[in-house]
């Protein structure tokens, strides 16, 4: 961590005034303005930029600033910003449950929904799962009654089972209450068997409460059961920033990144050891006020482009690293009709370009036929590209690809410090991100006069859920091209 906050008055008044310069996009401008937005996001005073925090306000507060310095126009919900809600924490705050009315050794799962159930009758579902011999909800009366499953998996000890992937806890749940059931029981008849996690997930739980029965319970219980689960639910409200170059034109291309990150580690997401007991400021440099910098250079040069062809709508997002909740929240509640956007950029971590290989990421190249033949004719940049098909990823891309929009995402590659409180703005390179920059604009200025892309629909890499019991620990290079995995940390 690096504290800055003596001079961040000056870095922003320096911002500002750089803000009218960079748009001639002369190297030199470029990388001062670029190492200036960086720096002044992952200064100390923010406090990791956390989601709904004084940090965002100081973020958010800052690129409206610059926005307003490039001559673009407010276009949230409220003047430049949309509003949104988070769950920053969840808590237990009440729970009562009985058998046949004798209380029980019993807790709430991790993903629990709310409810109060009196005296409902209990049904053996078995292992809530469909295999070959048949389904084990069959037959089975659930309309106000309460599952009883065992937390078994079809195929237990095989982590890499398309079985497992498609009956996981959660999934079973979902299918009790599309039945009818007000709750769940899970339950397991050997040390064997995993029971749902007990931490409580800030992104919402199920809408029936569900319990777990601690320690071994050889047969299912049967007769009546009550039970209540009430939560406690710690509320923020997160901040999209949005601006708007308004050139009259018929599309409307977005240009987007995430400026939240971390925070102090504590809503879950860090890798930095003991993090739960050690607090220390998340400034995520590169994650993501690499890709921020980036989005402020772009609305700076194009703004003074008055020939353009396309609107171009920027957003800054927040409550990424929470689960996409801001890009998630605008495509549900867009301020524009998504009907006319012609396609979306995201960049998100930009800022660690890899020397001498200098390969960008490009994700996202199979949502359009367009991509490639862009990408085969950007010209010399400097830059090698990896890419990849697939429009859904864990970054904001996926929100708008999962509206049949054409995506693509911008990455230099992962390093050790990801998700730590080392990602610094002295790591950062600079010059990486102006190469990187000049290829979007490339990019951009070849697709102005295309209007509205096609949009194809990918094989989504991440969609499937997974139950893997082993990890190897490992942090690959995702930009690494040769066989095999290069380990980078």
């Amino acid at each position: 961590m690096k504290r800055c906050s003596a001079i961040l008055v000056l870095l922003l008044n320096l911002v500002l005034v750089h803000a009218q310069h960079v748009t001639n996009w002369d190297s030199i401008t470029l990388a001062e303005k670029l190492s200036l937005d960086v720096r002044f996001l992952a200064d100390d005073r923010l406090e990791g930029r956390g989601t709904g925090t004084k940090g965002e306000k100081l973020a958010y507060r800052y690129i409206i600033k610059d926005f307003k310095a490039s001559g673009l126009k407010p276009a949230g919900s409220d003047g430049w910003l949309q509003p949104f809600e988070v769950t920053a924490s969840i808590t237990l705050k009440k729970f009562t449950c009985s058998f046949n009315g004798k209380a029980i050794d019993a807790r709430p799962a991790g993903f629990t929904g709310e409810g109060k159930v009196i005296e409902a009758e209990m049904v053996d579902c078995g292992k809530g799962i469909s295999v070959e011999k048949g389904e084990d909800f069959a037959g089975k009366v659930l309309t106000g009654k309460v599952a009883i499953i065992q937390a078994a998996w079809p195929e237990p000890g095989n982590p890499h089972s398309a079985l497992n992937a498609r009956h996981d806890l959660e999934s079973r749940v979902k299918k009790a209450h599309q039945l009818g059931a007000v709750g769940v029981v899970f339950y397991a008849s050997d040390s064997t068997m995993e029971l749902p996690n007990a931490k409580f997930r800030r992104s919402g739980g199920l809408p029936i409460p569900v319990i777990t029965l601690n320690g071994i319970t050889a047969t299912p219980p049967t007769g009546k059961i009550s039970l209540n689960v009430r939560l406690n639910r710690a509320v923020r409200i997160g901040h999209n920033v949005i601006a708007m170059l308004d050139r009259g034109a018929a599309t409307t291309v977005v240009i987007g990144a995430h400026y939240d990150h971390l925070g102090f580690g504590e809503t879950g997401g860090s890798l930095h050891a003991g993090h739960e007991h050690d607090k220390a400021i998340h400034n995520g440099a590169d994650d993501n006020a690499s890709g921020t910098a980036g989005l402020l250079a772009l609305a700076a040069r194009l703004a003074k482009q008055n020939d353009l062809k396309q609107n171009y709508l920027f957003i800054a997002f927040s409550g990424e690293e929470m689960g996409l909740l801001g890009s998630n929240f605008y495509t549900k509640n867009s301020t524009i009709d998504l009907k006319q956007v012609s396609y979306m950029f995201n960049m998100d971590m930009i800022g660690r370009l890899k020397i001498p290989e200098n390969i960008l990421g490009l994700q996202g190249i199979g949502t359009s036929p367009v991509w490639n033949e862009v990408i085969d004719t950007t010209g010399q940049t400097g830059l090698r590209v990896k890419t990849s098909a697939s429009g859904t990823g864990a970054s904001d891309h996926t929100s708008f690809y999962l509206k049949d929009l054409p995506v693509i995402h911008f990455f230099s590659g992962t390093h050790t410090d990801y998700h730590k409180p080392s990602d610094d703005w002295e790591k950062i390179n600079v010059g990486g991100m102006v190469m990187i920059l000049r290829y979007m604009d490339r990019m951009i200025q070849q697709l102005d006069t295309r209007g509205k892309l096609p949009f194809t629909k990918t094989k989504d890499e991440e969609s499937s859920p997974r139950q893997l019991k082993v990890t190897l620990g490992i942090m690959p290079d995702y930009m690494y091209e040769k066989e095999g995995i290069k380990v980078d940390g």
